[in-house]
C-alpha cells in the first residue's frame, strides 16, 4: 500500500514543482534535458522511466543556490524523504528482476513445449519461487515486520511505527488486494495497469489554479482482477476513489500569488483502489503518509469518498415514488375522462354543426335565407381556456349526483390536455399589466445565468479564466445578477397592492382574508414542498461519473432535517447555516412579506398619509438596520464578492437572506401599486416627465450594476462607509426604477420597451417562472455533475451551457406545471366554489 501511495505522492508532486517552473526556465531546461536523455537511454519507457528521471532532476533542483522557502520547497523536501538513491536503487531492482524473470518465463515455456510433464512440474516450481519472492518484496514494500531493507529508511524509527499501526487497522482483504495490485503491476498485467492509469494525474496549469485531476470513472471501474491462482478467493473490481488534499486556511491560489477563488481550496485526485477498501481505511492511509513526507503543515487529508452507479433509496425518495405515482395515476385518470366525456362530445357536436351549416347553405330551402356561417354560435366563445363538464350532451342527459360530479371535476383538474391549453394560452385577463410577463422572465434568466457561474466554479478546470473575465466590466452584468430577485420582491408588492387596493376604490372595500392567505399557501406550497420532495428523492438517480457525488443535492442531508423549515417559510430564520434548499430563501421572505402585507396596503384604504407614515416607517426601519449592521461588520458591497473573491458567511446569513435587509424593495412596489390604483391603472404625465422619468430610471439601473466593479475583483473594494450606503440603498433604488418601468409601460410611455416586455410568447414563459426558478439548479446539478472531466470555462460552453439549461428547465418546469402547479389551481376552484 505504502509503495503505491508514495510511488504516486512522488509522481504527483515532481510533476507539480516541475509544471510550475518554480526555478526558471533555465532550470527548466535542465529538467528537460535529463529526462530527454532518460528517455533515450530507456528503450522501454514506463512509469518506472518517468520517476527516476523526475526524482534525479529534483534532486539537482534541491543543491541550487536560488532554492526558496516556500510551498514548493516544502514539496521537494517532501519529496527528498524519500531517500533518492535508496528509491531509485529499488525501483531498478524491480525493473531488473521483472526482466529476470521474464527471460525465465521464456525458458521454461521453450522446455515446456519438448517436454510437456516436465514443463508443468516446472511451471509449478517458477510459481512457488516466484511467488515466495514477489510475497517477501511486496511485504517489503508495504511495511510489513521483515528484515529485508525497503529502501525507505527512517529516521527515527516513528515512520515505521505509524506504518505498522495503520496497516494493523486496515483488513486483511484490503491489505492481500493492495499488495496484489502492486504486484500485478510490476509484472505489467493488464488490469492492474489499467487500475492505476485510471488514477488522476497532475495536469497543465498547475499555476492558473488547476487543482483537480480526476482520472477515469469508467476506466476504473471496468478495471477486474481474476481470482488469484490455488486461492478460494474471488478476484476484485476497481473502485473509484476521490482523494481529497486540504490547503488550510488560506486559498488554494496563495501557492503562486494570484487571487483566490473560494471554492478552490484543495486538490482533489481521483483514484482507483481494489473495492475490498473502505473509505475509512484509505483516508487514514493518506493521513499517515502525509505524516511520513511531513507534509502535515501544507496538506490534510479530507474524507475520501468512493463512488459507484448503486443508489440507495430514502424517505425521500419513498415519498416521491408515492406522491408522483398518485399523482401519475390522476393524470392519466383526467386525461381520459377529459377526452372521452367532454372533449369528444364537443369535437362530435361540433362537427356535426358543422356538417347540418354547411348542407343549408348549399341548399337552402323555399322562402328561406342561407345562415351565415358563425352567425347561431355565440355559446361557443371562447371562455379562456375553461371547459364545461356538460357540454357536448343530448338534452335528455341526466346529471350526476354532486358526489359524482365532484369526484368528475377533481380528475378533471389533473388533464393534461386541458391543462397544457391553459399554460400555452397567451390570452390575459382584461385589464392586465403584460410588461410584469416579460420582467418576470428576465429576471428568472438572469437569475439562472448567475447561477450557472455560480455553480460551476466547483467543476471548473481553468478557475484563472473565471478571475481573468473578471476584470471585464461587461461581465459585472453577471456578477450583479443578484440582484434580480430585487425584481421579484417589487412585483410581488406592486401586484399585491394594485390587485386589492384598485377593486376596493371602485367598488368598495370587500375581503375575505382567510381566502386571501389560504390563496397564497395554496398555490406556492404543493408544487415546492413537491419540488424538494422529487429532487432530493430521485435526483442521485440522474447521473454517475467523476463528478456525481454521493450525496446529491449537496443539502440532501440538511432536508432531511431541516425541511420543516421550508414547509413553515421560516428557512431564512432558523438553522439558515445548514440549509435546505438553499435557494428558497427567497420563498421564505416573500410568503412573510405577503402575510404582512395588509399592515402595508390597508391604510391606503383609509387615509393615504396613514399608509405612507406606515410604509415611510417600516423602509426607513430596513435603511437604518441595513446600514448599521453593514458598517460595523464589514460588509462587502457585491454580492458576488461575498461568495468568490472576498467570502463573507455572516453577510449572506445576515444581509443577503435576512427579511429586514430586503424588505426595502417590497415596500416600495407597494407604494407603486398604490399610486397605480389611485389614477385607476393609467397616469397620465407630461412628455418631458416621461423623458426624464426613463433617464433617471436607466440612470439608477446603471449605477446599481456596473457601479462597484472595484469591489466584484476585490482590486479595488469601496471603503466600509460606502458599501454600507450600497447595501442600504442599492436595491430600494433597483426597486424604484422598476417600478417606473412598470408604471410607464401601463400608463402607455414604454415605447420599445413595453412592446419587448409583452410579447405574447412571454405570457407562457412567465407561467413557468416560479417553477423554473425552483428546479433550475437541479437541471445545473445534472449538466455538470455527468460531465466525465472538470468544466472548461470558455465563452462557447458557457453559451451553449446557459441555452442547455435555460431549454431544459423550461420543458422540466412545463412537466412539473402540468403535474402540481395547474391541478393546484384547478382544485381551489372546485373546492371554494361557491366563494
Amino acid at each position: 500500500m505504502f509503495f503505491v501511495l508514495k510511488l504516486l505522492v512522488v509522481l504527483f508532486l515532481s510533476s507539480f514543482v516541475l509544471a510550475v517552473q518554480v526555478h526558471g526556465d533555465g532550470e527548466n531546461a535542465v529538467c528537460e534535458n535529463k529526462h530527454h536523455k532518460e528517455q533515450k537511454a530507456k528503450r522501454n519507457n514506463n512509469l518506472y522511466t518517468e520517476v527516476l528521471s523526475r526524482l534525479r532532476c529534483l534532486g539537482d533542483l534541491k543543491q541550487r543556490p536560488d532554492y526558496h522557502n516556500n510551498l514548493f520547497t516544502s514539496f521537494l523536501s517532501a519529496v527528498d524523504k524519500f531517500h533518492f538513491s535508496d528509491f531509485v536503487s529499488f525501483i531498478d531492482n524491480a525493473e531488473k528482476e521483472r526482466k529476470e524473470n521474464g527471460q525465465l518465463n521464456q525458458d521454461i515455456d521453450h522446455v515446456g513445449s519438448q517436454q510437456t510433464s516436465r514443463g508443468v512440474r516446472s511451471s509449478e516450481t517458477r510459481e512457488s519461487i516466484k511467488g515466495r519472492e514477489n510475497f517477501v518484496k511486496i511485504k517489503d514494500a508495504l511495511g510489513d515486520d521483515t528484515t529485508t531493507d525497503t529502501g525507505f529508511s527512517s529516521n527515527n524509527g516513528t515512520e515505521e511505527k505509524a506504518r505498522r499501526d495503520v496497516l494493523r487497522k486496515a483488513s486483511s482483504v484490503c491489505f492481500q488486494d493492495v499488495a496484489r495490485t502492486v504486484q500485478a503491476f510490476i509484472d505489467e498485467e493488464s488490469w492492474a495497469i489499467e487500475m492505476l492509469d485510471a488514477w488522476g494525474k497532475p495536469g497543465p496549469s498547475l499555476t492558473r489554479g488547476r487543482f483537480q485531476f480526476v482520472g477515469n470513472y469508467d476506466q476504473c471501474r471496468d478495471a477486474r482482477a481474476p481470482p488469484p491462482l490455488g486461492e478460494e478467493r474471488q478476484g476484485f473490481h476497481g473502485r473509484y476513489c476521490v482523494l481529497r488534499l486540504d490547503y488550510g486556511q488560506e486559498s488554494s491560489f496563495d501557492l503562486t500569488g494570484v487571487p483566490t477563488l473560494s471554492h478552490s481550496k484543495q486538490l482533489q485526485i481521483g483514484s482507483c483502489i481494489p473495492d475490498s477498501c473502505k473509505e475509512q481505511e484509505l483516508t487514514q492511509l493518506v493521513r499517515q503518509a502525509l505524516e511520513m513526507v511531513n507534509m502535515t503543515s501544507q496538506l490534510s487529508p479530507g474524507p475520501m469518498e468512493c463512488r459507484d452507479d448503486h443508489r440507495g433509496g430514502s424517505t425521500f425518495t419513498t415519498l416521491a415514488a408515492i406522491f408522483f405515482s398518485i399523482i401519475g395515476a390522476l393524470m392519466i385518470a383526467g386525461t381520459v375522462v377529459d377526452v372521452a366525456y367532454v372533449q369528444w362530445p364537443a369535437w362530435e357536436a361540433e362537427r356535426v354543426k358543422s356538417r347540418g351549416l354547411t348542407h343549408k347553405e348549399s341548399t337552402p330551402s323555399e322562402g328561406q335565407e342561407p345562415q351565415k356561417s358563425g352567425q347561431d354560435k355565440p355559446e361557443q366563445e371562447d371562455r379562456a381556456g375553461e371547459t364545461s363538464a356538460l357540454s357536448g350532451r343530448s338534452e335528455n342527459y341526466a346529471p350526476p349526483s354532486p358526489f359524482w360530479e365532484f369526484v368528475l371535476q377533481v380528475l378533471l383538474s389533473f388533464s393534461v390536455y386541458s391543462n397544457a391549453q391553459k399554460i400555452l394560452s397567451t390570452k390575459e385577463a382584461p385589464g392586465a399589466i403584460s410588461c410584469i410577463h416579460g420582467l418576470r422572465f428576465f429576471s428568472m434568466t438572469w437569475l439562472m445565468l448567475l447561477h450557472l457561474h455560480v455553480m460551476f466554479a466547483s467543476y471548473l478546470a481553468n478557475p484563472q479564466r473565471l478571475l481573468t473575465v473578471l476584470d471585464s466590466w461587461s461581465f459585472d452584468t453577471i456578477s450583479n445578477g443578484f440582484i434580480g430577485v430585487d425584481t421579484f420582491f417589487t412585483l410581488g408588492g406592486f401586484l399585491v397592492s394594485y390587485v386589492k387596493l384598485k377593486p376596493w376604490m371602485e367598488k368598495g372595500r370587500r375581503v375575505n382574508w382567510r381566502l386571501f392567505y389560504f390563496h397564497r399557501i395554496w398555490r406556492l406550497t404543493p408544487p415546492y414542498m413537491l419540488s424538494l420532495v422529487f429532487f432530493m428523492g430521485f435526483l442521485k438517480f440522474f447521473g454517475s461519473g467523476v463528478n456525481w457525488s454521493n450525496i446529491l443535492p449537496a443539502d440532501a442531508e440538511n432536508c432531511e432535517k431541516y425541511w420543516w423549515t421550508n414547509l413553515l417559510y421560516v428557512n431564512n430564520l432558523l438553522y439558515t447555516r445548514t440549509p435546505c434548499m438553499v435557494h428558497s430563501w427567497y420563498l421564505a421572505n416573500d410568503m412573510q412579506f405577503y402575510l404582512l402585507s395588509p399592515l402595508l396596503f390597508v391604510p391606503f384604504y383609509y387615509n393615504m398619509y396613514a399608509g405612507l407614515a406606515v410604509c415611510g416607517t417600516v423602509l426607513l426601519s430596513s435603511w437604518i438596520v441595513t446600514g448599521v449592521l453593514s458598517w460595523n461588520r464589514g460588509w462587502v458591497a457585491s454580492d458576488f464578492a461575498m461568495v468568490f473573491t472576498h467570502p463573507q458567511l455572516d453577510r449572506g446569513i445576515g444581509y443577503y437572506m435576512a427579511p429586514y435587509t430586503r424588505v426595502g424593495p417590497f415596500v416600495i412596489g407597494i407604494l407603486a401599486g398604490y399610486l397605480m390604483a389611485r389614477h385607476g391603472g393609467r397616469i397620465a404625465m407630461k412628455w418631458y416627465v416621461v423623458v426624464v422619468g426613463w433617464a433617471v430610471a436607466v440612470a439608477t439601473c446603471l449605477a446599481v450594476v456596473y457601479g462597484i466593479h472595484g469591489d466584484i475583483t476585490a482590486k479595488d473594494p469601496s471603503s466600509t462607509e460606502v458599501a454600507a450606503l450600497y447595501n442600504t440603498l442599492s436595491r430600494s433604488a433597483w426597486s424604484v426604477a422598476i417600478s417606473w418601468v412598470v408604471i410607464a409601460c401601463a400608463s402607455g410611455y414604454g415605447g420599445p420597451v413595453n412592446w419587448l416586455l409583452s410579447l405574447k410568447p412571454l405570457i407562457v414563459l412567465s407561467r413557468l417562472s416560479y417553477l423554473g426558478y425552483l428546479i433550475h439548479p437541479y437541471i445545473m446539478y445534472i449538466y455538470f455533475g455527468n460531465q466525465g472531466t472538470p468544466f472548461m470555462f470558455t465563452d462557447s460552453n458557457m453559451i451553449f451551457g446557459f441555452v442547455g439549461v435555460l431549454g431544459v428547465s423550461c420543458m422540466c418546469s412545463f412537466l412539473f406545471h402540468l403535474a402540481v402547479e395547474s391541478p393546484m389551481v384547478e382544485l381551489e376552484k372546485t373546492f371554494l366554489k361557491k366563494h
